[in-house]
């Protein structure tokens, strides 16, 4: 599973990491706090991944618990991804918000600039 979680150095960002299924806590091991977390919310609906779903059908069953027990006691580190290749190092991404934000501000800045145009008389 890849997940991007805020990057605490810099809150704007984000991080993407690949973990297990059955890592609840994404601490990237399956174990007993995971164990802990899925059967605290088991039956639960509308769950997320850090509840137990993770089978992304929003139901915390036997179907998540069943992941969890297949990955009971592995763990992974960023050097031993074998999804991505050998070297996955963290990255940081900016958050999308970001470029809206900029966008909002250019757009502001040109509708004030053509209104103030046509209020002294000009045309563009």
């Amino acid at each position: 599973m890849f997940f991007a979680t805020p990057f605490a150095a810099m809150p704007d960002s984000l991080s993407l990491f690949v973990t297990l299924p059955g890592d609840a806590n994404l601490d990237l091991q399956v174990e007993d706090a995971d164990l802990s977390l899925l059967l605290a919310n088991f039956g639960k609906t509308g769950a997320k991944w850090f509840e137990g779903d993770f089978t992304g059908d929003g139901l915390v069953d036997d179907a998540d618990l069943s992941l969890l027990l297949a990955n009971f006691g592995q763990s992974r580190t960023f050097g031993s991804n074998s999804l991505i290749g050998s070297n996955l190092v963290p990255q940081v991404i900016p958050e999308p918000s970001s470029l809206w934000l900029l966008g909002l501000g250019v757009g502001g800045m040109l509708i004030r600039r053509r209104n103030l145009g046509l209020h002294l008389g000009k045309k563009d």
